[in-house]
Formats: structure tokens, sequence, C-alpha cells
């Protein structure tokens, strides 16, 4: 089973630092359900980054529908892969 989080921390604190507690708490939560192994892995190449982004959406004029919002945020997405070859982070 695959969970994923996303952490801010501040700039000085280096990935492998925040990697290691992850995998050390996990780690011990795993063994005393009694699962055999919990491995932390940052899904993504050396070549890349992770940037993250808040859109929020308001309607002026009532309630703004789901499928609006839904809408946007793929034309977003569609937009940044066809231009900067950007993907949603799994």
């Amino acid at each position: 089973m695959d969970r994923d989080i996303a952490v801010v921390v501040p700039l000085a604190v280096p990935a492998g630092a925040v990697e290691e507690i992850i995998s050390s708490t996990a780690a011990c939560t795993c063994a005393a359900c009694g699962s055999s192994t919990c491995t932390v892995v940052l899904p993504l190449g050396g070549d890349e980054r992770s940037l993250a982004y808040r859109l929020r959406f308001e309607a002026v004029d009532g309630t703004l529908p789901d499928s609006a919002v839904e809408a946007a945020v793929e034309r977003v997405v569609a937009v940044l892969s066809a231009r900067l070859g950007a993907r949603l982070r799994a």
C-alpha cells in the first residue's frame, strides 16, 4: 500500500534529514503492526524538482460548481505539460 505525503520545511533542512526521520518513524510503526518493510521513495528524477501551488477559485456571483474548477485545473495542467513538459506529481 502506498501513501504520498508532502511536507514543508525550512530551506536549511536537507531532504536527507526528512527522509531519515520518515523512514525511521515509519519502520517503528510498521514493526508495531507486524508489517515487514517500509520503503521511503522521493518520486522524482535527479533532474527534476517539485513545485506545489494552491489555486483558489472563487465565484463572484454565487457558488462555483466543482466541474468548473476541475475543468480549469485540467486546462492548467495541459498547458503546463505542453509548454514546459510538466506533469502532476504522483
